[in-house]
């Protein structure tokens, strides 16, 4: 992974974050104790449509680039939620990963190479909404921070590759609590602006991808 250039910004966006989340948790514990019924936490597993959203290049000084697939991105981490006066707040915090591949191929001289990626990520969407019965209507924000990446590019002659440090999204969508135990959540998430990952070719610079629109299902089991 090639972690130099931002892992004190990840540090302290990480401590900023954790203890968020730790009073957070313990706000909603304390109101939670307001009824035995009202607080739920545990852990979730989750899976989301590819996040990608990738402009081929098409040539660059000879070079031409071209997504050829990406893996779902799949989640694990804890959520928390309690319900007060009709409605209730769900913070999660889940680390991510998902994989792509590229073609690269040279124009000039011909031949191709697969060049792949892997990412790695921490993730908080806050959701916010109103039950039904068993079922949740929500919304809410969502921050994503890089971990970092590993890539065939980080270390391919002639090229260099700059990914976000961190992106802000909404999601949106439904929610299913089955017994006391079963929670399912089926929400869609669209990007609130832009944070390009770039690719360098031979000193100059593309957009080669951005974080898309996506659905996400999760399942967890509460406490």
């Amino acid at each position: 992974m090639n972690l130099t250039n931002t892992q004190n910004e990840i540090t302290r966006a990480l401590r900023i974050i954790l203890t968020s989340l730790i009073i957070l948790v313990a706000q909603l514990a304390f109101m939670g104790t307001m009824s035995a019924q009202s607080l739920k936490f545990g852990p979730r597993i989750g899976i989301a449509s590819s996040p990608f959203d990738v402009q081929d290049i098409e040539n660059i000084n000879d070079i031409a680039v071209t997504f050829q697939e990406g893996s779902p991105e799949y989640q694990v981490g804890a959520f928390a939620r309690v319900a007060l006066f009709g409605v209730f707040i769900q913070p999660e915090f889940l680390f991510t990963t998902a994989s792509a591949s590229y073609l690269v191929e040279d124009l000039k001289n011909g031949g191709s190479e697969i060049f792949d990626e892997q990412y790695y990520h921490v993730e908080l969407p806050v959701m916010a909404g109103i039950k039904l019965g068993p079922i949740r209507l929500q919304g809410g924000p969502v921050y994503r921070l890089n971990l970092g990446n590993s890539s065939d590019f980080f270390s391919a002659e002639g090229f260099s590759r700059r990914f976000a440090n961190s992106t802000v999204g909404v999601q949106t969508g439904i929610g299913l609590d089955i017994g006391r135990k079963l929670v399912f959540d089926l929400k869609y998430e669209l990007p609130l602006a832009a944070a390009s990952d770039d690719i360098t070719i031979l000193g100059q610079t593309h957009t080669l991808s951005n974080r898309g629109a996506h659905a996400v299902v999760s399942m967890g089991i509460s406490f």
